[in-house]
């Protein structure tokens, strides 16, 4: 089930109902379950309440009995080496269980595997988000072992794993972190004012997915499908590409969170962020700390601190991210691409740790490197770096890659007008983060002031201006948005 259509708000909007209602009992789980039941089971019921002349309810194709039972069959295995663990408080076994779960279906949907019944069943399940319920059953199971969920039942955790604004996408809810929110006593007005607060976010998060995304996607084209023929682009074409395609990626799959988060705040319960604009960070790992925050803090706890502990103290910094990014990219796809992606990462985090060990052993290196212009020198480094790795998430294959490698240097030999302005834009945007911190440390501040008052109030007037537009493509087009969710596919 797409989230950009009428079904899912009608089931996400009844989950938060029946969670309301029950939210005082201890059934309060039953809610949540039945709404990620209902995800799972949509190819059953949405075709009898789809209407053709709601231009976000597309017809849905019939799908064959694998595609719609595997999800499910795989969600509920979940849940009972969830319970596994949480009875028995060993992490060691569940964990294990659920990883190995995770490969199977990695591996069956890779593109290489020739078993056609496992590998259709596999491509649904990473379709209805196993990739994501599968790494919070994970945390779930590690926080059960250390006594973090003691207060929880078998209900509640299953209503936690089930739930449904972030069960296909995201972000990486902790346990421990949901349930603290869900158990905060009910307040009238900060309740009501948590629900406005995410429907502007839902607001945001279309106007990024729909409108920048379409305009963006427009001109990434030649990476967002590989259906064009490289070699008979214009100049400048394939530059252009590349950070379009590097802006589609970020609009896509950050507007798609934006509208789980604001939907969790339907039900009270705020979830952790995932973005915080990654492409104005001045090196790798800031920038990691600001894309899909929620997966780069599940590696660094549950991989990268066990691994590093392992390695010899000054091998760890430098061998311990080449390991954890290149399982990175076989998280998103078992292809030598993926591999490839994340090893640069790897490589690129490794080399920050010697950049950094290197300032610690310069002063004058550390306080040039901390200046503005410094970091902003660092932050279109940074931008380009990342655009560069793009190039292997999106090939198919690594000869098609290493292809647009050596099309996008004599492009950028052809257009080196184009690099500056990619340049310029990223040296500006860097101010961002410091501009909106400043902001909120105004509206934040004791004196009431028109200033404040501004920066205060300005997002809510941004939402509305998003919502509105994204109403006015709709009704003037009547048709759903091209290429939805990226990250629906690893």
């Amino acid at each position: 089930m797409d989230v950009l259509t009428i079904d899912y708000a009608a089931l996400v909007g009844a989950a938060a109902c029946a969670w309301w209602a029950l939210r005082r009992t201890r059934y309060s789980g039953v809610a949540l379950l039945a709404g990620g039941l209902g995800f799972f089971t949509s190819p059953l019921w949405y075709p009898w309440i789809h209407k053709q002349d709601i231009p976000l309810v597309a017809a849905p194709p019939p799908l064959p009995a694998a595609q719609i039972w595997a999800p499910l069959a795989f969600f509920v295995i979940t849940l009972g080496i969830v319970e596994i663990g949480r009875f028995t408080k060993k992490a060691a076994l569940p964990v294990a269980l659920l990883a190995l779960l995770l490969i199977f279906v990695k591996t069956a949907s890779a593109p290489w595997c020739d078993a056609a019944n496992a590998s259709t069943a596999a491509r649904a399940a990473i379709g209805f988000g196993i990739s994501y319920f599968v790494l919070r059953a994970i945390a779930a199971v590690i926080e059960a072992s250390r006594g973090l969920l003691d207060g929880a039942s078998a209900l509640d955790v299953a209503g936690f794993i089930a739930f449904p604004p972030i069960l296909s996408l995201g972000p990486i809810e902790r346990a421990s972190a949901f349930f603290r929110e869900a158990r905060k006593p009910f307040e009238f007005i900060q309740t009501i004012g948590g629900a406005a607060a995410g429907l502007c976010r839902i607001g945001e998060g279309m106007f990024k997915f729909i409108i920048v995304g379409e305009i963006a996607r427009k001109y990434a084209e030649p990476f967002a499908s590989n259906s064009i023929a490289f070699e008979n682009l214009a100049p400048g074409a394939l530059l252009t590409g590349i950070f379009s395609y590097s802006i589609y990626l970020y609009v896509n799959f950050s507007g798609a969170t934006d509208m789980a988060i604001g939907a969790s705040r339907l039900f009270g319960i705020k979830v952790c962020e995932n973005f915080d604009i990654p492409y104005a960070r001045p090196n790798l790992t800031e920038f990691w700390r600001a894309w899909h925050a929620s997966l780069s803090t599940w590696l660094r706890d549950y991989l990268f601190f066990p691994i590093g502990k392992r390695m010899p103290r000054s091998l760890a910094p430098f061998a311990a991210p080449l390991v954890v990014m290149g399982i990175c990219g076989l998280w998103h796809g078992v292809t030598q691409p993926f591999l490839a992606w994340g090893i640069l990462h790897g490589a690129g985090l490794a080399a920050h740790q010697a950049w950094l060990k290197l300032r610690r052993a310069s002063a004058a290196l550390d306080t040039i490197s901390g200046s503005i212009p410094g970091r902003t020198v660092m932050t279109v480094f940074t931008v380009f770096y990342v655009t560069f790795t793009w190039i292997f998430f999106a090939a198919p294959d690594l000869q098609t890659a290493f292809v647009h490698v050596k099309l996008l240097m004599l492009d950028a030999a052809n257009a080196p007008k184009l690099l500056g302005i990619a340049a310029a834009a990223a040296a500006l945007w860097s101010f961002i983060p410091g501009l909106r911190d400043r902001l909120r440390s105004t509206a934040a501040s004791e004196r009431v002031t028109l200033l404040s008052q501004m920066a205060l109030h300005w997002r809510y007037n941004v939402d509305l201006i998003c919502i509105l537009v994204v109403a006015a493509r709709f009704l003037l087009t009547k048709t759903a948005p091209e290429g939805g969710f990226v990250y629906n596919s690893f």
